[in-house]
């Protein structure tokens, strides 16, 4: 069972590792693009590897040994859909996309992003295997 519970925790690491990268790499590289096709087209790339952590955290929260385990991963896996809808939304603007709408969008990304990092930083963290 301590084995089972710590295989369990090395895949949350691994996917909470990636979700920060999410965080602190691609969403990055999708907000400094030139322009709006080239800010689609980052997101476009990292999209793929954004669905493989959400459905590994899907995973964990479903097969977790314990409620806190399984409410953190549910947690970051929500933060992190959150991001990525705030993404798809920035990243879909056109050329012609008014200021106003381009304020809210970056608003509601900086938002999901510093709702993420809370996640992961989360004191709620599942503790060491007993």
């Amino acid at each position: 069972r301590r084995a089972a519970r710590a295989a369990w925790d090395a895949r949350l690491t691994v996917a909470a590792n990636d979700a920060r990268w999410v965080e602190g790499s691609l969403v990055p590289d999708v907000l400094r693009a030139g322009t709006a096709a080239e800010a689609s087209a980052v997101w476009t790339a990292g999209r793929p590897r954004v669905l493989g952590i959400d459905a590994e955290l899907y995973d964990l929260a479903s097969t977790a040994p314990d409620e806190e385990r399984a409410a953190y991963a549910a947690l970051i896996q929500e933060r992190l859909r959150a991001l990525s809808s705030a993404v798809d939304v920035d990243a879909s603007s056109g050329a012609d996309t008014d200021v106003e709408r381009l304020r809210a969008a970056r608003g509601a990304i900086d938002q999901a992003r510093a709702d993420l990092r809370a996640a992961l930083d989360s004191p709620v963290q599942p503790g060491p295997v007993t």
